[in-house]
Parts: structure tokens; sequence; C-alpha cells
């Protein structure tokens, strides 16, 4: 079949010839007196139309190897396009409108596919396509066109040129091919042709257009519920997107990889994928760096520390504690180095922010080094480091909370008191072995309860902790 090297300049097509003027009259006058759901009506009709096409539509549209199936496959055409003005549908006909449109798609001849494409691309060349046939049924021939012509250049049909441009040509026809035949409500061929682009993409070393035509695929198997080739199709996206962004930092173009690992993070979190995401994301932090765009490397950080926790949640559930210890120490890292670029910046809201993130993180470590069976002193360093984080920024009760992990008491204490928490400050004191300070905060608490029962508890205790303080510093004078 014949495929011009380049589509036709949109010019105003070739008119209906003046001897098909009376067969025009007759086959309007038909279509609008024929009741469509009279089978046997639509059927004498559909023969009826078989003889009037020729006159209809030029010789020269079509190579004349098969007349009566291309008058066939006219006539359900013309059908198709009077049911739908009349907002009725056709039934039983044969060839059906799919089976008619493959039937033409073979059977075109150069100007006849001129003539198709010019009735689609030029709202005023009106010729016998956009006179006869529904605006569906000539978007479905413009796509079978399309991918024949696509097909016909991988196959060595475009002598001309080398495999490379052939490719990168046919990747361009299929996508109008997909384009068409989503326009003509034909989902799973327009799928099939963003697929094949796909693939011709990722031939010719264009991973970016690669990865947005598997995503367009992916929508449309979505569409029509074919969930695992949907599903595979993201991941097919997923790889370009890592292809390309990898690509464009070893080339040294950090600003377009960026873009790239972002939309594959986004991929990774739609597919569930928190591990990968998660590595995406810092190499996409790590680039807008190299890009000299620290703002949002920053907030890319931020946004890694999200899908640490992810990560973390993850490990814990699947009992990997060393894993979930590693994801800990990649979100204090992504946290410690947002909160450096706004201190930078100076702004400090977006400091305390990256803080009080990089806090949790400490804080999450802590737990995940203690279910590793890491060393205490290990443990406890994680803590302080949130604690400190927390008072920073001035969060006192989780400090309170992470100070008591670490088992530093005395700050702990402190936190509490702060909050005029006073009765919790007056136990950690005392598990300090502070016993004045004890003594005090229970006071106090005691003094500000209004409870009965915190009163008198508060009470019994700064008694003990008069005693206890008494004792220490009578052991004390005997020291010395």
């Amino acid at each position: 079949m014949y495929f011009p090297k380049e589509l036709p300049t949109p010019v105003v097509g070739p008119h209906l010839p003046a001897e098909s003027a009376e067969a025009h009259g007759s086959v309007s006058a038909m279509l609008a007196a024929l009741d469509f759901s009279d089978a046997q009506a639509v059927h004498a009709a559909h023969l009826s139309l078989q003889t009037q096409a020729p006159v209809l539509f030029p010789a020269h549209f079509f190579d004349g190897v098969d007349p009566d199936g291309v008058a066939r496959a006219l006539a359900t055409g013309i059908l198709e396009q009077g049911a739908a003005q009349q907002q009725q549908t056709t039934q039983g006909i044969a060839p059906g409108p799919e089976q008619a449109c493959r039937t033409l798609s073979e059977h075109f001849t150069p100007s006849g596919q001129d003539a198709l494409l010019q009735s689609l691309e030029n709202s005023h060349a009106e010729n016998a396509f956009s006179k006869y046939l529904a605006a569906t049924d000539r978007h479905c021939l413009a796509g079978h066109l399309w991918l024949q012509r696509a097909n016909t250049r991988l196959v060595g049909g475009d002598i001309v040129k080398t495999p490379e441009v052939a490719s990168a040509q046919a990747a361009e026809d299929y996508l109008k091919a997909a384009d068409h035949y989503r326009r003509a409500g034909q989902t799973g061929p327009a799928a099939d042709a963003y697929r094949l682009a796909a693939v011709a993409c990722l031939r010719t070393y264009q991973p970016l257009k690669a990865a947005k035509a598997f995503l367009q695929a992916a929508g449309l198997l979505t569409q029509t519920q074919q969930l695992p080739e949907a599903e595979n199709a993201r991941r097919q996206a997923l790889a370009a997107y890592l292809n390309a962004a990898n690509g464009c930092v070893l080339a040294g173009a950090p600003a377009p990889a960026v873009d790239a690992y972002l939309n594959a993070v986004e991929l990774c979190i739609q597919t569930h994928r928190p591990v990968r995401a998660l590595d995406a994301c810092l190499k996409a932090a790590d680039a807008c760096l190299r890009a000299k765009r620290p703002l949002k490397a920053a907030s890319v950080y931020l946004k890694a520390v999200g899908l640490c926790n992810q990560t973390i949640d993850l490990y814990t559930q699947t009992r990997q504690p060393l894993e979930a210890v590693d994801a800990c120490r990649k979100a204090v890292h992504a946290a410690r180095r947002a909160a450096v670029i706004y201190t930078k910046r100076r702004q400090p809201a977006l400091v305390a922010e990256a803080n009080s993130s990089a806090a949790e993180a400490y804080r999450r470590l802590g737990f995940c080094l203690k279910s590793a069976n890491k060393p205490s002193k290990e443990v406890r360093q994680a803590f302080r480091s949130a604690a400190r984080l927390y008072v920073e920024v001035g969060a006192y009760k989780p400090a309170a909370l992470v100070f008591s992990e670490a088992r530093d008491w005395p700050q702990a204490g402190r936190c509490y008191e702060r909050l005029k928490m006073f009765g919790l400050a007056g136990h950690c004191y005392k598990n300090a072995k502070m016993f004045k300070e004890a003594r005090h905060a229970f006071w106090t608490a005691q003094q500000q309860s209004q409870n009965p029962i915190e009163k008198r508890d508060s009470a019994r205790m700064a008694g003990k902790m008069s005693i206890q303080a008494d004792l220490a510093e009578a052991l004390s004078d005997q020291n010395l």
C-alpha cells in the first residue's frame, strides 16, 4: 500500500463531481426517510448504497482491487453517518463499522489518503469523506493509515532513511495513530499505538517521550479495566523516566534530570514502591543542587523524608530492622540537608520545619536501633539528637519523652517544668537522684493541682524526696 513520505499541505479537497449531485439527493432522501429500527429496511438501504457509493466517492480514491468490498464498506459508513445524525444506531449490518474502516484503509490510493486526512485537518476542505462519513469513522481510518505507515517504516519501507531516522518517524506516526484512535473512541487500538510509539522512542534514545507514551497507554488501559497491562505500562514508564534522568546526570545536564526523577517518584508512589520512590527522590534533590536550585532541593529533601517514613513503616512491618535503620539515617540526612539550605537562605520558619522533620527522624532512628539490638550508646545518642532538635523548635513535650528514652532524666525534667507538668518533672528528677529538685517539683505540683488525689500523692512524694534529700546531704557531709 502507498504512503506519502510527508503529510500533504492542507488544501481544499476535491468537491463532489457534478454527476454525483443526483445520487447525493437520492441518498439524502433515503437516509431521511429510513427507519433505522427496521432491520429489513436498513439491509435494503445497505444494498442500494453499495451501487451508489462509486458515484459518491471518486474512483481515484481507491485502488480498484476489491471494488465490491470497498462498496460494502462505504455503504456501512454512510449508514452509520445517517444513523448518528438521527441519533439512532445500526445493528446487523455486514461488515460492521470497524471492519468497514479496516477494509477502506487497505485500498486507499495516495489521493484517497490525502482527501481523508484533509477532511480531518481542514474544516473548509469538504469532500466525499467529510460529507458521507462520520468524524469517528474518519478518525478510525486515519488511525489505520498512520499505523500502517509506521509499520511500513520499521520493516524497511522507507529505504532512503537510516534505521534511527525511520524509527523516530515511526514513533511520530504511531503517536498520530493513537490520537486518531482515541478521538474515534477506539481505546484498545489507541493504547496499542501508544505502546508501539513508546518502544520506537526507546529505540531512538528518546526515553522521556517513551515514558509519556507508556503513561498514555496506561491511562487508556485503566479505563478499559485492563489493570495488569496498565500496571506493566506504568512500570515501563518508570524505567524510561529513570533511564532519562540517569542519562541527563551522566551528560552533565542536571536540570532536566530533576523533572524526570520527580516523575519517577510519582509513578513509584502510584504503584506502591516506597523504596524506589525514596531512591529517586534523593537523586532528584541532589540533581537540584547540581542545577543550582537550592530551595527546590530543600523541598525535595523534605519530600524524601516523608518517603523515608513510609519505607520505615514497610521495613518495620516486614521485620527488617537493619533496613529500617538505613531508611532512618537517610531521613536524618535529608532533613538536615534541608535545614542547612534554609538556614543559608535565612528562612527561619522553614528551618524549624526541617529541624522538626530531623527530630522525628532521629526519634525513629533510636527506636529502630533498639529493635536492631544496636549498642545502647548508639541508641541514646539518636534519642538525644532528636530531643535537642525538639527543644530547638520549642517542642518540649516530645523532647521530654525522647530525653526519657535516652535516660537523660535531668533534661527530661527541665522540659516538663517548662510545660508546667511538675509531677512528671518530679519523677524525672527522682530517677536522676536529684532529690532537691524532685522535692521542689512535687511541692509545686501539689500546690497547683485541683485534684484531691493528685494533691495528696504529690505531697506524699514531696515528703519522700525531702527525706531522700536530707539523707543524701548527710552522706555528703560524712564523706567530707
